[in-house]
């Protein structure tokens, strides 16, 4: 068995920090013995790990790293010229290639873009240590806009890794224009429930980070105002741009058809599924969808915009419906038409929970395992 940690920038509340978690212990599960690197250093662990896996920190916090961006970032927003990783993590990069030595790692998993720009110094500095690096987002957005101001170190750390891990087979035949060894891995179902909807309540569910650009939120107020008379739009999430959403819902005197219920724990979120009938996605860019695929597990229908990620785990409209990115229009139209029709709904019912055995978390840990077996294969 092998010897792996994997490397995120935190591993509180979100999306990234929640797969990783669990492949840690999935891996675990396997017999390999994983840690967990916070290269933030804030402490924060928010899902449950298994008492085996060892958590460790940088010895830098991050707020001195956090100034230094933003003021290198501010300089790049003024010159356009990609600024230097290493320039803003420095110290962290030192001590995280320290930790790698010192514990004489198999793999080692880098999560997100940040973490791959460092790999060109990370590897000046380690040895036998196969570095795999984890894409969470789709290629175009990291390149564009995620990682725009470090993308020659970002592409550099592309080429340099033993593998590229992203989550779509489109996204696949991006990467591997920068690196052959490259796959996608479907993130693993985060919940686990044998209940499903009965797709009576007259509630239509909306889980996320209420970020206005990339979740669509002006997007989901025009939903909200063409919803059929008595069903309700209920949002989970909180974020950034919670306040304009609240400031839209009374603009457009929207109080009693949408409730804004705030962030909330994996048992409410189950229970808020149950007691809806369709799931919504507005987003204009996703990596892969996590809220996606817990909805599908309690065999709610699926309506997104067609970006990456719901087009990859809706196998482009096969298993829900995918309304062209912007077309308010025709998702009202679709949704309104599914909550006319309970027919329609159990039909997507039944889809949805067909596809979502994709996503089996022993499944998706075995594909892991695999690939460092692969990776052995290419070094011996």
């Amino acid at each position: 068995m092998a010897k792996i940690s994997i490397v995120n920038e935190g591993f509180g509340l979100g999306g990234v920090e929640r797969v990783a978690t669990l492949l840690a212990n999935g891996l675990d599960s396997l017999g390999h013995k994983v840690h967990l690197i916070d290269f933030t250093s804030d402490g924060n662990i928010f899902y449950e790990t298994k008492d085996s896996i060892r958590i460790k920190h940088l010895r830098k916090r991050k707020t001195h790293r956090k100034v230094r961006y933003k003021y290198e970032f501010w300089k790049y927003n003024l010159s356009g010229t990609p600024i230097k990783s290493i320039n803003l993590y420095k110290e962290q990069c030192l001590d995280l290639i320290n930790i790698i030595n010192q514990n004489q790692y198999d793999f080692v998993i880098l999560c997100q873009g940040t973490l791959t720009s460092l790999l060109p110094y990370i590897k000046k500095g380690i040895k036998n240590t196969k570095i795999i690096v984890w894409q969470h987002n789709e290629f175009n957005i990291y390149m564009d806009k995620y990682y725009k101001s470090v993308s020659d170190d970002y592409k550099r750390g592309l080429k340099m890794a033993d593998l590229v891990v992203c989550l779509t087979k489109k996204d696949e035949m991006l990467f591997k224009k920068y690196n052959d060894n490259t796959t996608h891995i479907y993130n693993p179902l985060t919940i686990k429930t044998n209940e499903i909807s009965n797709l009576h309540h007259k509630n239509i569910v909306f889980i996320s980070r209420l970020s206005l650009e990339q979740k669509g939120l002006d997007y989901l107020v025009e939903v909200a105002r063409n919803l059929s008379e008595g069903w309700k739009l209920h949002i989970a999430g909180d974020g950034p741009d919670r306040e304009w959403l609240e400031e839209q819902i009374v603009k457009y005197n929207l109080i009693n058809k949408v409730v804004i219920h705030g962030r909330m724990d994996p048992d409410n979120i189950i229970e808020l599924y149950l007691l809806s009938s369709l799931f919504i996605s507005t987003s204009r860019w996703e990596g892969f969808g996590l809220v996606l695929t817990e909805a599908m597990s309690v065999g709610l229908p699926i309506v997104a915009f067609k970006n990456q990620g719901p087009s990859e785990i809706l196998a482009d409209g096969k298993y829900g419906v995918l309304i062209e990115k912007g077309n308010t229009r025709k998702f009202c139209e679709v949704i309104n038409g599914l909550t006319s029709s309970l027919e329609q709904r159990t039909k997507y019912q039944e889809l949805s929970l067909k596809r979502v055995k994709d996503f089996d978390t022993k499944e998706i840990t075995q594909q892991w395992d695999t690939q460092f077996k692969k990776i052995n294969g290419r070094n011996d």
